[in-house]
């Protein structure tokens, strides 16, 4: 039997969980979402009463589901809009040398960065001479209060994820396998902000955040229509005529992440010389009427929600929103 690893998002005043069971193939076992109404930010920030407060928020989830305090990792997807990720291919080093090259190679384009920034490389393939695979980086300052948390939660073994890296292992786990040649961008619209993802044979290709979410497209579509936030979240969920009319008012929302959608498949093709096969909508942003339609006709890519693959345990509107949170479960290390 595999191990435990309890996934872990502090974002959009709201707490993210997922408990999977890792190995050959990693299971669902729970996962679910709780408000922290108190955050004022994206993340955890560095502050004595936001981090008591998680932390209270965390003992009650505990008290409700003691097997996710039973987990032997905790593994905490970050959300700090300043973190970045790169695909790198550099000379093969020894693996004792290869940091000192990394962070050579990215300074190159980021002066300074070895001082301020927290960095990781994960290795995807190695000969003789090459090396591929990907760096994120973080300002150290932006971690602290991700630190912080960690330091006061009693799990044996604790880890930090990048949105990125985390939506390639739940694509690859629990979602629609891809054939090696296939090409795929996962468009992961969170709370406040949105993160394109490009992957290929379970390797992140290329990766993107814009800070624009389902906050502000509700805010655009609400004044639009003249409704509520609440009557917008509850159009959202129904099959009824409020919901059609909600349809029609994608674009008025979504706009900008279209936009910014449709560069990034562009900025590929032209890069790379080849094109994305498919998009995968995912977060609480595509909760919304026919928006896989909407997305299809208006960037010219065949668009897909997220749905969990044959086999896989999972209510579906939860996998949306839980999607980073179950990637940053299952560990490789």
């Amino acid at each position: 039997m595999g191990h435990k690893v309890l996934g872990l998002e502090v974002s959009g005043k709201e707490i993210k969980t997922a408990l999977v069971r890792n190995g050959a193939r990693p299971q669902i076992l729970h996962c679910g979402t709780y408000p922290v109404p108190f955050l004022r930010g994206e993340g955890i920030a560095d502050d004595e009463n936001e981090i008591g407060s998680v932390l209270l928020t965390l003992k009650d989830i505990f008290k409700q589901n003691k097997a996710l305090a039973s987990a032997g990792t905790i593994s905490v997807c970050v959300t700090d809009p300043q973190t970045v990720v790169r695909y790198l291919k550099l000379a093969a080093f020894d693996k004792k040398e290869q940091k000192a090259a990394v962070e050579y190679e990215i300074s190159q384009s980021f002066p300074g960065v070895t001082r301020t920034h927290a960095i990781s490389f994960k290795e995807y393939t190695r000969t003789k001479t090459e090396v591929t695979g990907i760096v994120s980086f973080a300002p150290k300052k932006n971690l602290e209060g991700y630190r912080k948390l960690l330091e006061e939660l009693s799990f044996k073994r604790q880890a930090m994820d990048v949105v990125a890296n985390a939506d390639a292992k739940a694509f690859g786990a629990f979602a629609q396998p891809l054939t090696k040649d296939e090409t795929v961008l996962i468009c992961n619209i969170k709370s406040s902000s949105t993160y394109f993802t490009i992957i290929s044979g379970g390797r992140v290709l290329q990766s993107r955040q814009i800070p624009e979410g389902r906050r502000q497209t509700a805010e655009a579509i609400c004044v639009a229509m003249g409704c509520t936030p609440s009557d917008f979240e509850k159009m959202c969920l129904d099959n009824s005529p409020e919901s059609a009319k909600l349809a029609s008012m994608a674009d008025t929302g979504y706009r900008y992440i279209e936009e910014q959608l449709r560069q990034t498949l562009e900025f590929f093709a032209s890069e790379q010389k080849k094109s994305v096969g498919c998009v995968y909508l995912a977060g609480d942003g595509s909760i919304f009427p026919d928006l896989a339609t909407h997305f299809t006709e208006s960037v010219g890519v065949q668009t897909k929600l997220m749905v969990p693959k044959s086999g896989v345990k999972a209510d579906k509107t939860m996998f949306l929103k839980a999607f980073s949170v179950l990637g940053a479960a299952i560990r490789e290390d």
